[in-house]
């Protein structure tokens, strides 16, 4: 299972608070750095799933995730201007939506890039995407890039997850498949330095660990 070590959730989080400090001005940021001192250890060690195949269910999942989400939002944005796209919303927008904290007051649009970040996936947005009448469309281009950035984030770290899930499940069977061996093994002559007992021992040892059993 895809894990990240303490010193990775800690610059994740001061990371996190290093971005809030270049991109959130005014009364606001007081206010956001402020919510993520009192709820630090929270934020910090809280995943971004609660089920186990779905992107960074581990510690520290979230804020990796949403640090992720700020970076493509960044990018999208960059290339949706560089091919002719006006861009109606400031980075601090954009980068404060991406942080989804709607608890803080917030404006227009950064209201519109969290509500509608889940795209088509949530019933709720379809009457917001789906509209044939130019007065009914969405005027910014915010949500279509947050929600791009998060799609994208997710698969990464879906895909992430899923691989060291089965690099795990190929490393475990190489151990089952030695022990197998070795018992298999067991009637053939040993030397003094490899009793066989020790041999298995040794293995599950690898396989298991230290645990205790009790």
């Amino acid at each position: 299972m895809r894990e990240l070590t303490a010193e990775q959730i800690q610059k994740n989080y001061d990371s996190l608070i290093n971005t809030i400090q270049l991109h959130i001005t005014g009364d606001r940021k007081e206010k956001v750095l402020k919510m993520y001192e009192d709820m630090k250890d929270r934020f910090m060690m809280a995943p971004a799933s609660a089920k186990e195949h779905y992107h960074n269910a581990m510690y520290g999942g979230y804020v990796d995730h949403i640090l992720r989400v700020v970076d493509l939002s960044l990018k999208v944005k960059e290339l949706w201007e560089k091919n002719g796209c006006k861009i109606d919303f400031t980075d601090e927008e954009l980068v404060f939506s991406a942080i989804h904290h709607d608890n803080i007051p917030i404006t227009k649009k950064e209201f519109i890039g969290i509500r509608l970040t889940d795209g088509m996936y949530e019933e709720a947005n379809k009457s917001y995407y789906i509209a044939y009448k130019s007065e009914f469309q969405l005027r910014s281009t915010i949500q279509f890039i947050l929600h791009q950035a998060d799609m994208m984030a997710s698969q990464i770290e879906g895909r992430l997850t899923k691989e060291s899930i089965e690099q795990e499940e190929t490393e475990t069977f190489e151990k089952i498949k030695n022990i197998k061996e070795v018992l298999d093994s067991g009637d053939k002559p040993t030397t003094q330095q490899e009793k066989p007992g020790k041999i298995s021992t040794d293995l599950f040892d690898e396989l298991f660990g230290d645990k205790k059993w009790y």
